[in-house]
């Protein structure tokens, strides 16, 4: 029986670098294989559809809804509230996904659209959101700046008798 000889496996450490393009060829870089479909930054948004639904809709308030991000490391604040201070980076693409407190409930969430209310991260109609699916948007940053917007989002209660509410609320995003 011929004798094994032990493979001693090579690891080649990449050097940090500025151009990340040069070093996101390798598929073994999937932190670096950065897309619309798997953003850098991504805002989870949990809602409360039984006090949305209570109150009717429209501007909703604190407790209505909880939003946070991965973006810690780089500053983001104000955690499951909402209004969620996102920092990222410019190129950054950004996701927002959407769904219930208590999926049990069967309520069914959409985010609607995305409306700058001051400043222009997205660069205009460059980086603004687009619908992937119906809980899902990804931009991408485009503008080292600041932005107020509003997310826009319809809620369909689960039961004999549907019903549809629309809200929305104004988080806010900074780019350093």
């Amino acid at each position: 029986m011929p004798k094994e000889m032990p493979v001693q496996p090579k690891i080649e450490v990449l050097p940090p670098s500025a151009d990340l393009a040069s070093r996101s060829k390798a598929a073994i870089i999937p932190s670096e294989d950065w897309s619309p479909t798997n953003p850098q930054t991504v805002v989870r948004i949990l809602v409360d559809t039984a006090s949305v639904a209570a109150s009717g809709g429209g501007a909703i308030g604190a407790g209505q809804a909880y939003m946070m991000d991965n973006r810690l490391d780089n500053g983001s604040g104000s955690e499951a509230t909402l209004e969620l201070l996102t920092v990222a980076h410019p190129r950054d693409y950004i996701g927002f996904y959407i769904d219930a407190v208590n999926p049990n409930l069967g309520d069914q969430l959409a985010i609607m659209g995305f409306a700058i209310t001051s400043g222009d991260v997205f660069g205009g109609s460059a980086g603004h959101p687009v619908q992937k699916s119906y809980n899902y948007w990804v931009g991408q940053i485009i503008n080292a700046s600041n932005s107020t917007y509003r997310i826009s989002c319809s809620l369909t209660t689960n039961g004999i008798n549907q019903q549809q509410f629309f809200f929305s609320w104004d988080p806010y995003l900074y780019v350093r």
